[in-house]
């Protein structure tokens, strides 16, 4: 499991309740003027919280308390990353950095929650992607995430030098022998590409090589794997990792922005009970564990409430009593993270769309889910 997955599946499994928790994403970029300054972002971050806690004297020893981790954090990084996030409670003895070849939007966060939506989107945009370079005798595979490469396999199969047609006279046998020998090893890159994936699951193949080998190759996929190949990786097999990766990240950009605008499509189009538009809509989904991925538009915020007892998410305009348990609620400016916290508990998914797709769902409430199962019918009186 790569770094990004285990520290986003520790941060689901983590609850602050009953205390704070800071959530910091940080530009830490040196060649960008906020990543030159790190303790100006920081003291910037900090000061709309700092503000809200003038006169609590036990909120405020928390805070400083993570700040002081998070100090002692920063002061110890030999190299800055682009981005960085960083998840503190102290009161929990819990403390998670995440450095990042991609940079976050700088953001802060102080609750009973840890805003995991910068993180999560990220991961989803640029999740794990497997790159599979080959030719008729040669296979590489390379794992990308979070804008990093690694390359950890290569294969090698013994094919015969194809010869000139004269060569061959009236035989064919070499001709059939050679064909054979190239049919072999694609269907041993194959069967190493689906075994990778039943071990390792990826969102996205992406794929590269001869025509001739690219057709043999789509031909003999799997039909679990055939929605997830995208023969679209165009550079010589001999290519350094960095050439891969610069190329790689233009085609899953314009892979991820068609796939964001077909997924709202898709669920303005489907029936009801398939999938929940607008805010009230959603937040009920999320209360009943029926949504299974929550969509929010890029930079969507939306002001709500959340019970601290039960955990109701509660949109604008919030009652003053939890009408489940008759806790007094809390005004939130914007409940996206605690839905996003909340669907990743319940095991869904939280995607972040941009540019067309991102500004179509914001006519919409900016926010919807595709749902488990449809609300049962009530019975009429």
């Amino acid at each position: 499991m790569l770094p990004a997955e285990r520290v986003v599946n520790e941060l689901k499994a983590f609850d602050a309740r009953g205390t704070h928790a800071l959530t910091l994403y940080l530009a830490t970029d040196p060649s960008r003027e906020a990543g030159a300054n790190l303790d100006a972002q920081l003291a910037d971050l900090l000061r709309p919280v700092e503000e809200r806690l003038v006169g609590l004297a036990s909120p405020r020893q928390a805070l400083d308390a993570d700040v002081a981790a998070v100090r002692k954090y920063l002061s110890g990084l030999e190299a800055l990353p682009r981005g960085l996030a960083i998840f503190s409670c102290r009161a929990r003895g819990f403390f998670r950095a995440l450095p990042s070849a991609v940079r976050f939007r700088p953001g802060v966060s102080w609750g009973e929650h840890f805003d995991l939506r910068s993180l999560v989107t990220t991961v989803a945009e640029h999740g794990r992607v497997l790159v599979v370079l080959l030719d008729k005798e040669r296979a590489r595979f390379f794992r990308v995430m979070l804008e990093e490469i690694e390359e950890f396999e290569e294969l090698w199969d013994y094919v015969p030098r194809k010869r000139r047609q004269a060569e061959y006279g009236s035989d064919a046998r070499l001709q059939r022998e050679h064909e054979m020998h190239v049919l072999a090893h694609v269907r041993h890159t194959v069967d190493a590409l689906a075994r990778l994936d039943a071990r390792e699951p990826v969102r996205r193949v992406l794929v590269g090589g001869p025509a001739e080998v690219m057709g043999t190759f789509m031909k003999l996929l799997p039909k679990h794997l055939r929605p997830r190949v995208h023969p679209a990786i165009h550079v010589p097999l001999c290519s350094t990792p960095a050439r891969v990766l610069d190329v790689v990240r233009d085609v899953n950009r314009t892979l991820e922005r068609d796939s964001e605008e077909r997924l709202v499509a898709e669920m303005l189009s489907e029936s009801a009970g398939h999938a929940a538009l607008g805010v009230r809509a959603v937040v009920d989904a999320v209360n009943e564990k029926r949504a299974r991925t929550l969509v929010l538009a890029e930079r969507a915020h939306l002001p709500g409430g959340e019970c601290g007892r039960c955990s109701v998410i509660f949109a604008d305009p919030v009652p003053s009593i939890c009408p489940a348990c008759g806790e007094p609620l809390e005004w939130l400016p914007d409940i996206l993270p605690v839905l996003a916290e909340a669907v990743l508990r319940q095991d869904g998914q939280v995607l972040e769309l941009h540019d067309v797709a991102g500004r179509t769902l914001l006519l919409h409430g900016g926010v919807a889910t595709r749902l488990r199962y449809a609300r049962p019918a009530r019975l009429s009186a």
